[in-house]
């Protein structure tokens, strides 16, 4: 366990830094973990008050693995922010402040964005013809591509004729509408921030474009 320590100041005027506040922060991990003695911690929220006296508050945190992060939601005078902390393993006590954060991150590559969902505007059938052209983005399409249609219904690109593709595999899987969550995909109307909810390894697809991006630690 990792010992992180939160120190919250309000802004008075009078003192140095500000004064203590009254709140908590409530802890949840993103996801399921196994533990070394072969527990298992829920993603169950925890909650720890800041000390009355205004001390700092300590908290024991599991440090975070490679596909997991803790959610801490600060409560503190009426004030609320979510951060995503990436906690590492360590016998020091460590300021909350100055932990890394998981974040969005761009699906790219050193020759561009991999384009391995696409958007179509339309309802897309079995076997259905499409222009290339009319997808987003329409530009190396290739057999194998994903695409989400109008409805949020994912299908596979499995032949092409002349400027068209064709669309032979329903995959069964609906995104979520405008974020919400859809067999570990998410979906939006632009690019994801920082209040986009997800658990690190989701994948989001932005719908105006058919950018992908991932959340990473």
């Amino acid at each position: 366990m990792t010992r992180i320590r939160f120190r919250f100041r309000r802004p008075d005027g009078l003192t140095d830094g500000g004064s203590s506040p009254r709140g908590l922060v409530v802890c949840t991990p993103t996801s399921r973990v196994v533990q070394k003695d072969e527990s298992i911690m829920l993603p169950l929220p925890f909650v720890a008050r800041l000390p009355d006296d205004g001390s700092d508050l300590v908290v024991a945190l599991q440090p975070t693995g490679r596909d997991w992060c803790w959610t801490i939601r600060e409560q503190v005078s009426g004030y609320t922010h979510v951060r995503r902390v990436i906690v590492p393993d360590s016998v020091q006590t460590l300021d909350y402040a100055t932990l890394g954060e998981a974040s969005w991150a761009s699906s790219a590559t050193a020759g561009g964005l991999v384009h391995s969902m696409r958007v179509y505007s339309g309802v897309i059938t079995l076997d259905a013809h499409v222009p290339a052209a009319s997808l987003k983005p329409s530009d190396n399409v290739t057999v194998g591509d994903t695409c989400v249609d109008s409805t949020g219904r994912v299908w596979m690109i499995t032949g092409l004729v002349d400027s068209d593709v064709v669309f032979g595999v329903d995959t069964g899987v609906t995104l979520g509408g405008k974020g919400e969550r859809g067999a570990s995909f998410l979906s939006g109307m632009g690019r994801p921030s920082d209040l986009t909810q997800g658990i690190v390894g989701d994948t989001y697809i932005d719908l105006t474009t058919g950018d992908v991006y991932q959340l990473r630690l």
